[in-house]
Order: structure tokens, then sequence, then C-alpha cells
């Protein structure tokens, strides 16, 4: 039996991290100057920077669902269920899913290729018109579900925090 407060490997910490920072400051940022009133000029240059920084977070994730599959979250028999446990992976795969799903639907929504240094990154995909409309409406669907999804996945450490289950702690190093 692994005690409560084994660590995680240390890929699989950098990986969540990198993500957390890259799909919170995207996330947030992407709302805020889409729902708010900011000049048009800022407004270009944090959408340029979240596609960007999605762009190179492409490979990023890929690498951490591959060591999602090989490098099981450490058991925890003290305080949480099989149940939950299996809830959690559920819901774990569901919010890859939703990151695969917002990843891909924001590159075929895309209407110019993607540049970094002169670089092409991801070129133009041209598809019918409403079939970038389509891509646009999933993304933005599944850019609200993703945000839902990570609120509620906060909500939960926090709740496991509270109670005792020190996944935070393991999740730091």
């Amino acid at each position: 039996m692994i005690a409560s407060n084994e660590k995680y490997n240390k890929k699989t910490r950098f990986f969540h991290w990198l993500s957390a920072v890259v799909i919170l400051w995207v996330t947030i940022s992407g709302f805020y100057v889409t729902l708010f009133e900011v000049d048009a000029e800022l407004k270009n240059s944090v959408l340029a920077l979240n596609v960007l920084m999605n762009t190179f977070f492409i490979p990023v994730f890929m690498f951490r669902v591959l060591n999602w599959v090989n490098n099981p979250a450490p058991e925890d028999y003290q305080g949480l269920p099989l149940r939950s446990r299996k809830i959690a992976d559920k819901v774990h795969a569901g919010m890859y899913l939703l990151i695969f799903i917002v990843l891909l639907s924001g590159v075929l929504m895309m209407d110019r290729k993607v540049e970094f240094l002169g670089m092409t990154l991801i070129p133009y995909l041209p598809f019918d018109p409403a079939l970038k409309e389509f891509f646009t409406r999933l993304h933005i669907f599944s850019v609200c579900a993703l945000a839902f999804c990570v609120a509620l996945h906060i909500a939960a450490v926090i709740r496991h925090e509270l109670s005792g289950l020190r996944i935070l702690k393991r999740m730091l190093g």
C-alpha cells in the first residue's frame, strides 16, 4: 500500500503545472479580451499570443497524455474510496478530451497560418466557410466546457485539501 503523501513523479508534476499555466492564461485572457471592451491592439496581441502558446502546447499536451497513460496517479487508500478514484479518472479523461477538442477546433477554425520567427508552424487550412463556422462554435463551446471543468477541478482540490487528503501537496512536490 502506498502512503497518502506519496508525491506524483517529476514528469507528471511538470506536465500538470505547465498545462495549468497555459490553460489558465489562455482561458482567462481569452475570456477577458472577448467579453470586455478592450483596445483592439491589446485584443489582437493577446489572441495572437494565445494562438502561439496553444501551438507550442500541442506537443506538450500529447506528451502529457502519454505520461498520464504510462504513469498513473499514486494510489491513495487513506480517505479516497475506489469509487471516487474511478470518478476522478473519468473526470481527468474527460478534461483531456476537452483539451484535445479545444486544441483541434482552434487549429481548424484558424483563418490564417500560424507563424513564429518566419517559420510556418501550422499552415492555413482552407475549409468551406460553413465548416470554419462549425469549428469556431465547437471551439467556443469546448473552451467554456473546459473552463467549467477546470473550475470544478480546482474546487475538488480545495475540498480534498480541507478534508485532509493532501493532493495539492503531492502535486507540488
